[in-house]
C-alpha cells in the first residue's frame, strides 16, 4: 500500500532516536500520531504544520527539548496534545490556545513565564500544566467555561495575600499542590462532585468544611 495514505501511526515504546527516518511531514492524511515513551528521541520539536488532518498527537516521555514551534497552530484539527515528560523550555501559549483543543498536557517540562490565558481555549476540558516553572498569581487565572480538570501543581505560583474566595464553577478537579501560596483561603467553589489537592502550598486554612473534598 501507499504509506502516504497512513491515517494512524503509533511508534510508542520503541527505541527511536530520531524521526528523520520517517517522513512524518509527508504523511498529510495522519489523524493520530503517537511517538511517546521513546526516551532516546532527542533534538528539537519538528515542524508538523503539514499535518492538517491530525487530531491526536502523543509526544510524551521523550527527550525532545527547546521550543515548541509556532507552526503547531497550523495543525488546525488538533484536539489532543500530550507533550508531558519532555525537556521543553518555551512555547507560544497563544498559538496553542488558538487550536480547538479538548485535552492539553505539557506537564513535567521546563516551561517558564506566566500561566497562559486559557480563556481563549473554548473547547478545553482537561489541562495539565504541572511540574514546570510557571510563575504568577494563580487566583487571577481566566478559565474557559467548559474546563473540568486543571492541574498546576509544582510550579512557582503565588496568590494574593488578602483573604479570598476562589470560584471556578466549571471545574470538578483542581490540583494546586506544591506551590507557594500565602493567603487565607476562605472558600473554594467547584462544580460538584469536586476534588481539590492543595497540600504543601502554604495556604492558611482551614477551609470551611464541606466546600470541597481534600486529599493529603
Amino acid at each position: 500500500g501507499n504509506l502516504l495514505d497512513l491515517i494512524e501511526l503509533e511508534l510508542n515504546n520503541n527505541l527511536l532516536q530520531s524521526t528523520s527516518l520517517f517522513p512524518i511531514a509527508s504523511w498529510s492524511k495522519l489523524v493520530v500520531l503517537d511517538v511517546s515513551s521513546n526516551p532516546g528521541l532527542e533534538g528539537e520539536f519538528p515542524d508538523l504544520s503539514g499535518l492538517t488532518e491530525l487530531r491526536e498527537l502523543g509526544w510524551s516521555n521523550t527527550s525532545i527539548s527547546g521550543t515548541l514551534p509556532d507552526s503547531i497552530a497550523q495543525v488546525t484539527n488538533l484536539v489532543t496534545l500530550n507533550l508531558a515528560y519532555n525537556q521543553l523550555t518555551s512555547w507560544n501559549a497563544t498559538a496553542v490556545c488558538a487550536l480547538d483543543l479538548v485535552w492539553l498536557d505539557v506537564s513535567h517540562n521546563d516551561l517558564t513565564g506566566s500561566l497562559p490565558d486559557l480563556a481563549s481555549c473554548s473547547q478545553l476540558l482537561h489541562c495539565d500544566l504541572s511540574h514546570n516553572l510557571f510563575v504568577g498569581c494563580f487566583t487571577h487565572l481566566s478559565l474557559p467555561d467548559r474546563l473540568r480538570t486543571l492541574k498546576v501543581s509544582h510550579n512557582l505560583l503565588t496568590c494574593d495575600h488578602e483573604p479570598m474566595d476562589i470560584v471556578f464553577p466549571s471545574l470538578t478537579t483542581l490540583d494546586v499542590s506544591g506551590n507557594t501560596f500565602a493567603s487565607r483561603l476562605t472558600s473554594v467553589f467547584l462544580q460538584e462532585p469536586g476534588y481539590i489537592h492543595a497540600t504543601s502550598t502554604g495556604w492558611l486554612c482551614p477551609v470551611p468544611e464541606g466546600e470541597f473534598v481534600s486529599e493529603d
